[in-house]
């Protein structure tokens, strides 16, 4: 999805100075630059893949290439590239760690004059007049606002649809679903996810790298599943997402609280995702299943999120439906429902590093509005399974 693309590249940036970007000198989000890989064949897939990483590069001046086995090899000495003909990558990709991101917004935010208020529920929306101007708590009254924002994750149809049918306004549909996605950490004796000759395909000096050179991420279009990998405690070990649909379950909206569904991955799922690692890399015929997990996705009807205003109300906006990328676009679509809430641009927000695509368009929050799936504007990617 080009807008997503857009947003990524904004997302890397902020990621990349954290601190500078959140003004505050003790933020720090734990990203770890490992590089991301990419391995298909010479089909369709690979093709579109290919086309992908050539137009990011070309049209949105991303750091994407095409590299060869050789280099991938080089780059990843453990990767099963046997069947592999083709192989993207873009270096400055990698991971962070969602609780010190997490923590650090919110610091930065209480720095900059934010107020949280713990362990207070909202129990509904303050409404006047077809207009919501604020929330009603449990430990601190009526608190107004201009501008309230809902950001519920997989509790919005549950929480938020509730306090709309409070307020009479239970017409609106909020089209979001839960699935549940599973987790493996594999472990291989003597042999960590850790490249032998520590970053020898970085620019970045080994201490500006978090474990001393963990191997890159990698994305397989070429087994069903199109699993990816990633480096895990420290580069003791392998994580594998697995996104194969049949290993993808649907929560009820109305057990979406921990203890309401269940959050075991069976041996079955555990040993799939064994062998999917096993089939990828050289040497995880040995590999011990080190733990598992998993967690729950808000997932819109076209997978990418829905922003802002819902239909005939107003003072409210909504962002839910993130399907799986919240995490990584989340600096830019704080900075896009700030700018919404405010009526600036999200560029001014940004500091003034713009969102323009291909076309040299902006990209907005108009792009992700609910009404865009009744306008038939729905987000679809070039191809399915590849990951953004």
């Amino acid at each position: 999805v080009e807008s997503n693309a857009v947003l990524a590249k904004r997302a890397m940036h902020f990621f990349h100075n954290f601190s500078d970007e959140l003004q505050s000198k003790a933020a720090n989000s734990g990203y770890v630059q490992t590089g991301h890989m990419m391995v298909a064949r010479d089909d369709k897939l690979g093709k579109a893949m290919q086309k992908t990483v050539e137009w990011l590069r070309d049209k949105l001046g991303c750091d994407t290439q095409m590299i060869s086995k050789g280099e991938a090899s080089a780059m990843h000495p453990y990767v099963n590239l046997d069947d592999v003909d083709l192989v993207g990558w873009e270096p400055g990709s990698g991971f962070a760690d969602p609780y010190l991101t997490c923590t650090s917004f919110a610091q930065a935010a209480k720095e900059h004059g934010a107020v949280f208020f713990g362990n207070c529920e909202v129990t509904g929306l303050l409404e006047e007049g077809g207009r919501v101007r604020g929330v009603e708590t449990s430990t601190h009254g009526v608190l107004e606002a201009g501008v309230t924002v809902s950001c519920l994750n997989i509790w919005t149809k549950k929480t938020l649809g509730g306090w709309l049918a409070q307020i009479g306004a239970n017409h609106i549909n909020l089209p979001v679903s839960i699935e549940k996605h599973l987790l493996v950490a594999l472990r291989v004796p003597g042999q960590p996810y850790m490249h032998p000759n520590a970053c020898s395909w970085s620019d970045l000096p080994a201490s500006q790298l978090a474990g001393g050179g963990m191997l890159p991420n990698v994305k397989d279009l070429i087994q069903d599943s199109k699993p990816y990998f990633r480096a895990y405690d420290g580069g003791s070990s392998i994580l594998i997402g697995d996104n194969h649909p049949n290993t993808v379950e649907s929560v009820p909206d109305d057990k979406a609280d921990d203890g309401d569904w269940d959050e075991s991955v069976s041996m079955e799922q555990q040993m799939h995702c064994a062998e999917l690692g096993v089939t990828r890399f050289v040497g995880f015929d040995e590999a011990e299943i080190f733990s598992d997990w998993s967690g729950c996705y808000d997932c819109s009807p076209d997978y990418n999120p829905i922003l802002g205003k819902l239909p005939e109300i107003d003072g409210l906006r909504a962002a839910f439906g993130f399907s799986g990328h919240g995490f990584k676009l989340s600096p830019v679509i704080g900075a896009m429902l700030a700018g919404d809430a405010l009526d600036e641009s999200t560029t001014s927000v940004l500091g003034g590093l713009g969102l323009v695509d291909g076309k040299g368009e902006d990209v907005n929050i108009k792009t992700y509005s609910y009404d865009r799936f009744e306008q038939k504007r729905q987000l679809t990617g070039s191809y399915r399974g590849a990951g953004a």
